[in-house]
C-alpha cells in the first residue's frame, strides 16, 4: 500500500482525521485514526510518519459552480441535499461522507438554504458575482509529521486493527520490531 492509497482509504471512512504509516524492512503498513493530538504521540522513530488530514475548508462567496460552468453535480441540481435549514457545516460533513465529494455550493436567499454536493470543481469556469451563493472546497493538502507515531492510549484512537491495519499491508508491527 503507498501513502496515497492510505490517505485516500482515510477519507473514504467517517471520522478519520489522519493515518500513521510504517515504512521498514522494505515494506510498509497503513493505519486510519481518529481525535490524534500530536503533541500525546511517541516521537523519535524514524519506521513512522503521521499525516494528518486538513481541516479547513476554503470559502468561495459569490461563486456558483454547476453541471455545465465548473462542476460537476453529485445531488439533484434543483432539490439539492438536505432541507431548507441546513447549516453550511451540515453541507460539508454530508460532502466528506459522499465519495468523490470535492466541494459544496450552499445557496442563502428568501429566508432558507440549500446544500449542492460536486465534484471536479474548477472555480475559474464558475459563474460568479451571485451574493446568494457561496462555494465551499474541501481541503486536499495533507500535513506529514515525520517520526511521530500515535495510536490508543498515546495520542489518538485507531480505526483499523492496530495489528495488521488496512490494506494490503506489506509488513507488519511484528515483523518490523
Amino acid at each position: 500500500i503507498t501513502v496515497e492509497e492510505c490517505e485516500a482509504a482515510c477519507t473514504k471512512l467517517a471520522g478519520c482525521t489522519g493515518v500513521k504509516f510504517l515504512t521498514a524492512n522494505g515494506g510498509n503498513a497503513c493505519y486510519r485514526q481518529s481525535n490524534i493530538v500530536l503533541s500525546q504521540c511517541k516521537k523519535g522513530d524514524a519506521h513512522w510518519t503521521m499525516f494528518l488530514r486538513p481541516a479547513a475548508w476554503e470559502e468561495h462567496p459569490m461563486y456558483n459552480c454547476g453541471k455545465g460552468y465548473g462542476a460537476s453535480d453529485l445531488d439533484d441540481p434543483v432539490k439539492g441535499f438536505g432541507d431548507s435549514s441546513i447549516t453550511v457545516e451540515e453541507c460539508e460533513v454530508a460532502c466528506t461522507r459522499l465519495e468523490g465529494c470535492t466541494g459544496v455550493k450552499f445557496l442563502t436567499a428568501n429566508g432558507g438554504s440549500a446544500c449542492f454536493r460536486q465534484s471536479g470543481i474548477v472555480l475559474s469556469q464558475c459563474k460568479t458575482r451571485d451574493a446568494h451563493w457561496t462555494m465551499f472546497l474541501r481541503p486536499v493538502a495533507w500535513e506529514e509529521h515525520s517520526t511521530h507515531n500515535c495510536g490508543n492510549g498515546y495520542g489518538a484512537s485507531d480505526l483499523d486493527d492496530p495489528v495488521k491495519g488496512f490494506g494490503d499491508s506489506s509488513i507488519t508491527v511484528e515483523e518490523c520490531e
